[in-house]
């Protein structure tokens, strides 16, 4: 469209320039004039598209539709696309892929409660939850790197590949690790283990692919806790909940593996189908070939016929662009944007920290009371499955609370606010705990899966809005760059979070007895 406008333009100047009196006249000097003038519009209009074409390689966005006037052109911002509900339910359902191993694992924590000990539930959050802190870790080291090596597209297969393989292995295996505290364990480990790799993979995705939307983030953290209500549907129909015969428990895990099948589909559908997410990965690499090269990347794709000729051209017009900013005084606004430079850990992290320590606490208090629930008793002593209600309590407030910070409209508006919020929110915890481990505040059933609601309601809420704001907290100039570098940051510290959460558990687990 722009090359069009500029072509028009052109032609308008030249028969403005051959209708004028002087030209009819034959005036050269008049005729000279406008031959100039001529050629100054066209380099301002090369130099025009040039920026915008160098923006949209560099840094992955497109510029508006091109507007009446160079100016305008100039003082335009980037696009804020929206990601389509189609690839946001397949985000949501891969996702739900993410964590449906481990769900239907502590799902049962009725069953394994009668058949391991009262202890089993707190050590095999721990088998579960413990690979996340070292596999976040080792993404947001070594990550970009495999991605620069082997490009995005490639290295996010590999990892989807990995992790739910592993994942449906281990439910493969379950029905016969169910009967031994340690077996059970070593296979809730693995499960953890691949776990950790998807919940990294989809988060930086959720970062990159359409980083101007708070779809993705909602939709990833969504299906993440949506899996407990498959495995809830899962146990209400192969009769699982209801007894315990060793039928049933094959029923269940196969089951839940047909599910992981199908969300495995919709993330190689994903990476194979998607637009969004395809022009993403190649922005990706374009970003790691020119920060390596230090000039504009070659497109991963080779065009033919009309497509070469075009992005001929379009090359040929960036690099007339590149000598402008080399040789002139280029525009103040491309030309900060053209210096940006990837930041630092510390730097990333001195911008980021009140949304990681938002995350922090509300996580970590999240996890020392879910990890706790199978220790509550009901008002009613012959109700022994109401730990398995808190249970699907929680995960359904969490769920909740996910996609209603896409249409709250008094959520905090600021990275102040949030922290607030989430420190507030701490003054469930001894409540809760009190609740408990004593006998100073009458039991009540209705009180306590209003409170755990509530509670775990604020929890989906807050850590899925630190994850949305966290991105304003950087410049527009270096926030296409460095967003997964973010995103496995604070991925790192959730990790950490729920490794202080369970020790928390265990420590007071050690003070009561």
């Amino acid at each position: 469209q722009n090359r069009t406008m500029m072509r028009e333009r052109r032609s308008e100047q030249a028969v403005s320039c051959e209708s004028t009196p002087q030209t009819k006249r034959t005036n050269k000097n008049s005729i000279n004039l406008c031959e100039t003038d001529m050629g100054v519009a066209a380099r301002e209009e090369e130099a025009s598209l040039a920026s915008s074409r160098a923006h949209e390689v560099l840094f992955g966005v497109l510029d508006p539709q091109s507007s009446d006037t160079v100016s305008q052109e100039h003082s335009s911002s980037p696009t804020e696309e929206k990601t389509p509900i189609k690839e946001s339910a397949l985000f949501f359902l891969s996702a739900v892929g993410c964590t449906i191993g481990w769900t239907a694992v502590l799902s049962n924590l009725v069953y394994y409660t009668d058949t391991l000990g009262v202890d089993s539930f707190l050590f095999l959050n721990l088998a579960v939850y413990a690979p996340l802190l070292p596999v976040t870790l080792a993404q947001a080291i070594w990550d970009a790197q495999f991605d620069r090596q082997f490009q995005s597209l490639r290295s996010f297969s590999f990892r989807g590949t990995v992790g739910f393989s592993i994942t449906l292995i281990c439910l493969l295996l379950l029905p016969w690790s169910s009967y031994s505290l340690v077996l059970l364990s070593i296979t809730s480990i693995f499960l953890g283990l691949a776990s950790a790799v998807l919940h990294g993979t989809l988060k930086q995705m959720a970062a990159f692919v359409y980083p101007n939307c708070g779809r993705l983030p909602a939709a990833v953290t969504a299906g993440m806790q949506a899996s407990a209500m498959f495995a809830l549907v899962v146990s209400i129909t192969s009769g699982f909940g209801r007894c315990a015969d060793k039928a049933g428990l094959q029923l269940f895990y196969y089951t839940t593996a047909a599910i992981l099948v199908v969300c495995w589909l919709c993330f190689q559908i994903l990476l194979r189908y998607s637009k969004g997410v395809v022009r993403s990965m190649q922005r990706r690499d374009s970003f790691f070939r020119s920060a390596t090269s230090g000039g504009l990347a070659e497109p991963l794709l080779l065009p033919t016929g009309e497509e070469a000729s075009e992005q001929a051209s379009e090359q040929e017009l960036e690099q007339q662009h590149l000598a402008v900013l080399e040789n002139e005084a280029a525009d103040p606004h491309q030309q900060g944007m053209a210096l940006s430079l990837e930041l630092s850990t510390a730097q990333l992290w001195s911008k980021t920290w009140p949304a990681c320590f938002a995350i922090m606490i509300t996580v970590a208090s999240s996890m020392s009371v879910s990890s706790w629930f199978n220790r509550v008793d009901s008002q009613d002593p012959n109700n022994t499955g109401f730990p398995q209600v808190l249970f699907y309590t929680r995960l359904l407030a969490d769920l909740l609370g996910r996609p209603a910070t896409l249409y709250a409209t008094a959520r905090p508006k600021s990275i102040v606010s949030l922290v607030a919020v989430s420190v507030l929110r701490l003054g469930f915890v001894p409540v809760f705990f009190v609740y408990t481990s004593t006998s100073l505040i009458p039991k009540n059933d209705i009180a306590a899966i209003v409170g755990v609601f509530a509670f775990a309601f604020t929890s989906g809420y807050l850590a899925t809005l630190s994850y949305q704001l966290a991105p304003s907290l950087l410049n527009d100039h270096n926030r296409e760059q460095n967003s997964m570098k973010q995103a496995s940051l604070i991925n790192v510290c959730f990790s950490a979070s729920v490794l202080l959460g369970l020790t928390a558990s265990f420590i007071l687990k050690g003070a009561i007895e």
